[in-house]
């Protein structure tokens, strides 16, 4: 594969992700133009009530259509129109786009299907429901963590309430009565907050080189999946590339094949009985080619 043919288009390409795709020599390109909030609302309105002329939104990338083979871009509704424009532009150009969301919190597949594209997700479910294509979730093998911190926290969750606060609360609670030191950073998803729960909520999301941060300071991650999900999260990646415990309610985890009952628990009905003894056991290292198969690079070369 030609890099140089390749584009990543992204709806903020100063991210962590995209800034490590741009590592490897890959053209990544911010999908709008960045605009002051009233006009972003504005490009929304016209988004959402399907208005045409996206145009003058995007970015500089629409101008240069004919240097790329091939767009990879995300699913969203607002990605919807710039699919349209790009293929109405660039009838030959091969367009991916990526559900690295369930296809129920992101646009309907139809949606894109209509404009001739190939599409893919993480989540094997919604492959089978959708007729989709599949890929893994992805991490990259060089992101340095700095193992020298010392180990406060226990366990580790960091992510968007997504209608999961009540089960993270009662996760909590398990901790604190355990006395198994905890650091939990809960985001509401959009502006809505359980009024049950205000106490748990943050109001500011941490940029990931924070995460990283604290993600060096613990020996267990914790992955909530959202109800119905059964694609893997990147928090188990997360553990896995850096050598961390998992906890999870995701039972797919079982069947993969880094699982490893010293390193990974898998809350079943809600039992966390056995957690405390689970978080004493040594953990067991993975083989490399392992890692190797979930990252970046091995995940690009699954679409060619």
């Amino acid at each position: 594969m030609d890099y140089n043919k390749l584009l990543f288009l992204w709806l903020d390409d100063q991210a962590f992700y995209p800034q490590q795709i741009r590592k490897r020599g890959i053209k990544v390109a911010n999908v709008f133009k960045k605009h002051p909030k009233i006009l972003r609302a504005v490009r929304r309105f016209q988004i959402d009530l399907k208005i045409p002329f996206i145009k003058p939104w995007l970015e500089s990338w629409s101008d240069d259509l004919e240097k790329f083979e091939t767009i990879i871009i995300h699913s969203s509704v607002i990605t919807v129109p710039v699919v349209k424009y790009i293929r109405r532009k660039n009838k030959n150009i091969r367009l991916i786009v990526w559900y690295w969301n369930p296809v129920s919190k992101s646009a309907p597949v139809e949606d894109y299907r209509k404009y001739g594209c190939e599409i893919w997700s993480f989540d094997e479910k919604d492959c089978n429901k959708y007729n989709l294509n599949f890929n893994t979730q992805f991490y990259f093998n060089d992101i340095y963590l700095d193992n020298s911190q010392n180990k406060d926290i226990e366990v580790l969750f960091i992510g968007g309430d997504k209608g999961r606060i009540e089960n993270l609360a009662k996760i909590k609670n398990y901790l604190d009565k355990n006395h198994i030191y905890n650091f939990f950073y809960i985001t509401p998803t959009g502006n809505k907050k359980n009024k049950e729960y205000l106490d748990l909520y943050k109001n500011k999301m941490i940029p990931y080189e924070d995460v990283l941060k604290y993600i060096s300071r613990c020996n267990a991650i914790l992955d909530y999946v959202s109800k119905n999900q059964s694609g893997m999260t990147i928090r188990p990646l997360e553990a896995l590339f850096f050598g961390k415990k998992l906890i999870t309610n995701d039972i797919n985890i079982e069947k993969k094949e880094f699982y490893n009952e010293n390193n990974i628990y898998i809350i079943k009905n809600n039992n966390l009985n056995n957690l405390k003894e689970f978080l004493k056991k040594p953990y067991v290292n993975i083989k490399k080619d392992l890692l190797i198969y979930y990252d970046f690079d091995s995940w690009l070369k699954r679409f060619f």
